[in-house]
């Protein structure tokens, strides 16, 4: 079988590298012997714990907010494994994170034609001005997310090793506009070859 053979090339414009969680954060707020400290311009007599054990502006009597920058803004979630990985996500916020993401990669999985010949080859390529994040940590929740559509979308019979068996290769090419940021997903006849 011919490895370099292209089944199906997928472009992705503006490609989700950052995903909204929720459209307003919380404001939170400084707690007495919780969470972080407040800084020094809080530690004066204007500021004192109540009751509730939470810093408020003696003058104004409201509470002092530690997100002052955050609070009232989305809540976006740049795509990094990094953060599932070290279990800062958990499994309630993965879903919507993963439903999320489903969303927007749907309308270019879904109309493809189904793969007939297998094993395949599956990239992702990522042009972007810039990488804040590992690639690996990225790529791996693309590979997850789209194999899983592909799936789905019965565009192959299963992801696993028998159908997909060379897998996991994401690639980022440094562009200099944003005009020219997207994503490329190929889909490639494979081999049974350490080649």
């Amino acid at each position: 079988m011919d490895t370099n053979t292209l089944i199906h090339e997928i472009v992705i414009p503006n490609y989700p590298s950052k995903i909204k969680l929720s459209e307003k954060q919380r404001a939170k707020y400084y707690h007495k012997n919780k969470g972080k400290k407040p800084p020094k311009k809080y530690q004066n007599n204007r500021y004192v714990y109540n009751k509730a054990k939470v810093l408020v502006d003696v003058v104004t009597g409201e509470r002092v907010i530690a997100n002052p920058r955050l609070a009232g803004t989305p809540k976006m979630w740049n795509v990094n494994f990094q953060a599932i990985w070290n279990q800062a996500i958990r499994f309630q916020q993965r879903a919507v994170i993963t439903n999320k993401l489903k969303e927007i990669f749907i309308p270019f999985i879904k109309d493809l034609k189904p793969i007939k010949e297998f094993p395949i080859k599956f990239e992702i390529f990522i042009c972007d001005i810039d990488m804040v994040v590992d690639i690996s940590n990225k790529g791996v929740i693309y590979t997850k997310i789209l194999e899983d559509l592909l799936t789905e979308y019965k565009i192959i019979p299963d992801d696993k090793a028998e159908f997909i068996n060379d897998t996991g290769r994401c690639k980022w090419i440094k562009v200099n506009t944003e005009d020219e940021v997207h994503m490329v997903i190929r889909i490639s006849k494979s081999n049974n070859e350490m080649k």
